[in-house]
């Protein structure tokens, strides 16, 4: 069931971040350490996919707004625009920016969704229990730059994605990635963005 998913995919992300880790690993990670070679493998074989890709997550805070999830304290990695966010594990990602906005609003903790431009994700729909919800993943150890914390409107989300398919579609794959594309306006000052319980 849908309990048994979750539990895999918690497993494999919490294997791969042990795998990367400096730290020793424990005796249930060492048995899954074949397993997650060779999925590594796997995902490697996929060609790559350039474009627009989501992650909704909700995060608890202490606080019950988005400082602690921002500054890496909820061990998610620290979001100060102009930094590096490193993904550790496998990544699972959506193009559907309106099912990340509401996986990030489906719990009682803040909503984050990360939209990530990028040219290095698996298209791994046609091996999901649900191809409809066009899931990519990328491998473990992507650095991504954070460019900026916005308002999550839907409006934001959906900016630079109104070309998609056809001739924009084959232009776009040869252009350089805009980053002024993924915001939807200016950008949150750090301390608005830190008292919000929602951002992307």
């Amino acid at each position: 069931g849908n309990a048994d998913w979750d539990g895999l995919h918690g497993r494999v992300a919490r294997g791969f971040e042990a795998m990367y880790s400096s730290a020793p690993l424990s005796a249930e990670m060492e048995r899954i350490v074949p397993f997650l070679t060779q999925l590594e493998v796997a995902l490697e074989g996929l060609p790559s996919h350039r474009g627009t890709q989501f992650i909704g997550l909700n995060v608890s805070t202490p606080s019950g707004k988005l400082q602690e999830a921002l500054n890496g304290d909820r061990g998610i990695g620290s979001f100060y625009p102009g930094g590096l966010v490193l993904w550790r594990g496998c990544a699972s990602v959506t193009l559907d920016p309106m099912l990340a906005k509401e996986r990030a609003l489906s719990g009682p903790g803040c909503a984050l969704v990360l939209k990530i431009r990028s040219n290095s994700s698996r298209d791994v729909s046609p091996f999901s229990p649900a191809p409809d919800l066009s899931e990519r993943m990328f491998l473990p150890r992507r650095r991504l730059r954070v460019t900026g914390v916005y308002p999550l409107e839907d409006q934001v989300l959906r900016r630079g994605l109104a070309m998609a398919g056809g001739v924009h579609a084959l232009l776009e794959s040869f252009e350089s990635p805009d980053l002024s594309a993924l915001s939807g306006g200016a950008a949150l000052p750090w301390d608005a963005a830190c008292s919000r319980r929602s951002a992307c």
